[in-house]
This record gives C-alpha cells, sequence and structure tokens, in this order.
C-alpha cells in the first residue's frame, strides 16, 4: 500500500466503486434496508467498531459523471461539488453511473435502500464527463480540485487506455506529495487492459473479485495491482431515487479528447 494511515486504512475499503454502467432493472426502495454482499465482505461493520466511525469527519469525492444529489439515500451526504464540463452541473448524472459510485461509497444508514461502506462520509461529486466523453485536462482540474479544498480520499472509477505522461501524472504525483488518497479502478475494458491514472505508483490501483471472492476474468493484473474488493453484482443507488444491481467492474472508458 502506498500511503498508510488510519484514512487509508478504512477509506480503501469505503472507496471501492468498481461497478460498470449496464442495462440492469431499476427498483424502488424496499421498506427495509438491504445490506450489499460487498459492504459485508469487507467487514465494514467490524471497522466502524474498531475505530467507532461510519466515515464522520472524512471529505471524500468520486470523480464521474456526476451523482443525483436528490436520491433519498444519499441527500444527507452529498455536500457539494464541481463541474468541469462546460454547460452542466455536477448534480447532472445522465446515465446513473455516478450515482451508484456514491451509493457504494455513501448510502445513508436510514431504513431504505441500501447502506454504503462509509454511511456518514461527506461526499463531494466532481463532474468530469458527459457519458464518457471527458479530456485529460479536465480530470487534472478535478483532482487540482481535491487538493485545492482538502479532500482527504478521492475515488476514480474510470479511465483512459492510454499513458498521457503530463498534466494528469503531474495532478496525480501532487495529489500524492499533498496527504490526498487517490483509489481508481485498475481496467478490464476491453479485458485484461490496463487504464490509467490507475497504473501511476501514486494512485492505489483496485482489482474486482465476485460473491466467491473469485478475481474478476476480466481484471489486469500485474505488480501495480495493490488490492482486490468486492466489484461484480453490487446493489446500489440509481437515478430517480431507485437502485440496481450492475454487473462487472467498472471501467468508465474515457474516450480522452485532447
Amino acid at each position: 500500500m502506498k500511503r498508510k494511515s488510519f484514512a487509508s486504512f478504512l477509506m480503501c475499503y469505503l472507496l471501492i466503486c468498481l461497478l460498470q454502467a449496464s442495462n440492469a432493472p431499476l427498483v424502488k426502495a424496499t421498506s427495509e434496508q438491504v445490506i450489499p454482499w460487498g459492504v459485508r465482505r469487507v467487514h465494514a461493520s467490524a471497522v466502524w467498531d474498531q475505530f467507532g466511525s461510519k466515515g464522520e469527519g472524512i471529505q471524500a469525492a468520486v470523480i464521474d459523471g456526476g451523482v443525483d444529489r436528490t436520491h433519498p439515500d444519499l441527500d444527507d451526504n452529498i455536500v457539494g461539488g464541481a463541474s468541469f464540463v462546460e454547460g452542466k452541473n455536477w448534480w447532472e448524472d445522465p446515465d446513473g453511473h455516478g450515482t451508484h459510485c456514491a451509493g457504494i461509497i455513501t448510502a445513508e444508514d436510514n431504513d431504505i435502500g441500501v447502506v454504503g461502506v462509509a454511511p456518514k462520509v461527506s461526499l463531494y461529486a466532481l463532474k468530469v464527463d458527459e457519458v464518457e466523453e471527458g479530456t485529460v485536462h479536465q480530470l487534472a482540474l478535478a483532482i487540482h480540485w481535491c487538493i485545492d479544498n482538502n479532500i482527504q480520499i478521492v475515488s476514480m472509477s474510470l479511465g483512459a487506455d492510454d499513458d498521457f505522461r503530463g498534466e494528469l501524472l503531474e495532478a496525480c504525483n501532487e495529489a500524492y506529495d499533498s496527504g490526498v488518497l487517490l483509489v481508481a479502478a485498475s481496467g478490464g475494458k476491453p479485458p485484461g487492459q490496463w487504464i490509467y491514472p490507475a497504473k501511476y505508483p501514486s494512485v492505489i490501483a483496485v482489482g474486482a473479485v465476485d460473491s466467491r471472492s473469485l478475481r474478476w476474468t476480466d481484471n489486469p493484473t500485474g505488480p501495480e495491482l495493490e488490492i482486490m474488493a468486492p466489484g461484480v453484482d453490487i446493489n446500489s443507488t440509481d437515478l430517480g431515487g431507485s437502485y440496481s444491481t450492475h454487473f462487472g467492474k467498472v471501467v468508465r472508458l474515457l474516450m480522452w479528447l485532447e
């Protein structure tokens, strides 16, 4: 692990956002809260008990395509955000991907829907793409925003298949030097292919396992892969106050435009 501290110990579990957008059916909240299998598998409740915290006082950010701030399982924990896409607001999520990832992190412990691994964390939504189209510059700006706004942990369930050594790498290294923990999906779209920024040394690269603790077959391998975590068939928040189970690992492969 590149950085060891209470925040990294806790949040490496809290920011496992490795879900691929799919055509999964949307369902309304049930009258009884469900604890997703991934939250149980990483023993989140044991971490809560050991440290006496469910993420209180932690400022986290999810860099994605936006988050639905009105979702009843997220509205108390989404505390702000920023958009780096011209003409779009950070709370506009066109396909539900960012909202789904946000729920894995911080769906509220409120007796409905699902509960996230850090149901008390303060989460910021940073919008850098619109339906998988974004730029390296937008992502780098979002990372710099995290540095400037005292974000402690950043989840990036996205990436590019080219190694843009320049602005993006510099932003990741600056975040690392500033004490910001960057966590990113390692890849898998196409199967076995690494994506960036996960492969950079200054970013914690996460792979996916299923409910049997078997490696997701499309996941890339190599010494850069630092941690495996639940990432297949995860139930979480979706658009319009709904919930869905997504299949596979997030590999929101952005069409980076230079």
